[in-house]
């Protein structure tokens, strides 16, 4: 009765004739099992149900003083064939709306009811045999099988031993996830290369020289391959760029009908921190070194600084670069400089090789 509590100021014979309307459409409605919607609608109140055109028409009418006088409106007509046939559809719609709430707002009680589980769930996640590294707690929470248990009907009793089936596939979730990375990854190093060529800025004095090739998963792990993240403004080289903390620091992208992403973006964030599902899009963005860069490479001994990965300038030994006259820095951090907002800026006027010995 929470939608007709503004009738109460009408006289008596009025409220009484729209409460038997009220009435009359809601026993119409349980004969054709919206048992659950009207239990629901009783008990939370629902405006759209109560703003419905028929129950408009008749508190218009109270409200002119034409209820219950008024030749066109019986509570008893308005809800006996032919007349409930032309109601009936636009109730129907109205009562399904209100199913696909009533469902929302269930699941959101059988989440709360699961936090603890949900918890101890991904905690075990971690110590499983089965545990693939670059999953963290966001990353687990999503997977199709981990919601698929924290979305059982309430019939289901839930408990940590529920999840051994979502166990059994983190290695496959882990090698998807992975690929979908590198596949960003790559995706964002072939716009920056776009970029460069539609501006004109590939074949300037300043750019590294690219090919036409079609971009391979070995490009990530070169040397003059560097990404910036737009959150604190570090330059990331790769692998070392799937464990940096602002990649999950994001709520994931879901949709507001998606009632378990919700529950996951916000259960994650309060249990652990920078936790989150990764997140590439608008955190991360490629970014080449400078010429200059390039050839100081080829000072290194590197005949082909393009294609040198970093784990072969990790390997000359006792590489340094000195900046200025007294800041002596890594080959990682005199490329990273040129991307990197927070670290030393290295230029070419100042910078030259040091060989520790």
């Amino acid at each position: 009765m929470n939608g007709i509590k503004s009738t109460w100021r009408y006289s008596s014979s009025s409220l009484w004739c729209l409460l038997s309307l009220f009435c009359r459409i809601i026993s119409r409605l349980r004969e054709r099992g919206w048992d659950a919607e009207i239990d629901f609608v009783e008990e939370h109140g629902h405006a759209t149900f109560f703003k419905h055109k028929q129950f408009r028409v008749a508190e218009k009418l109270t409200e002119k003083g034409e209820w219950p006088t008024h030749p066109a409106i019986d509570s008893a007509e308005l809800t006996a064939p032919p007349a409930w046939n032309g109601m009936r559809a636009g109730m129907e719609r109205c009562m399904k709306n209100i199913r696909v709430q009533r469902l929302q707002h269930e699941l959101e009680e059988r989440l709360r009811a699961r936090k603890g589980v949900f918890k101890e769930a991904l905690l075990a996640f971690h110590l499983h045999p089965q545990h693939w590294p670059i999953l963290r707690p966001g990353d687990l929470a999503l997977m199709s099988e981990f919601r698929e248990v924290m979305c059982a009907p309430a019939s289901v009793t839930v408990t940590k031993d529920s999840f051994e089936a979502a166990a059994a596939q983190m290695p496959k979730y882990g090698k998807e996830l992975e690929a979908r990375v590198h596949k960003e990854l790559l995706g964002l190093v072939a716009k920056l290369r776009k970029d460069l060529e539609t501006k004109g800025d590939a074949s300037s004095e300043d750019a590294v020289p690219q090919d036409d090739k079609p971009l391979d998963a070995k490009v990530l792990s070169l040397a003059t391959t560097c990404f910036r993240c737009t959150i604190c403004k570090r330059g990331l080289f790769y692998p070392e760029v799937l464990k940096h903390r602002c990649l999950r620091s994001q709520p994931p992208t879901v949709k507001a009908s998606d009632i378990y992403g919700q529950f996951v973006a916000k259960q994650v964030s309060v249990n652990w921190t920078n936790e989150l599902p990764m997140k590439i899009a608008g955190i991360l963005e490629a970014r080449e070194p400078y010429k200059y860069v390039v050839e100081v490479l080829k000072v290194c001994g590197k005949d082909a600084p393009e294609k040198v990965t970093a784990k072969e300038m990790d390997a000359v030994p006792d590489l340094r670069f000195v900046a200025g006259k007294r800041t002596v820095v890594t080959w990682r951090a005199m490329v990273s400089s040129q991307v990197d907002d927070v670290g030393q800026h290295v230029t070419r006027a100042h910078c030259r090789i040091w060989l520790a010995t």
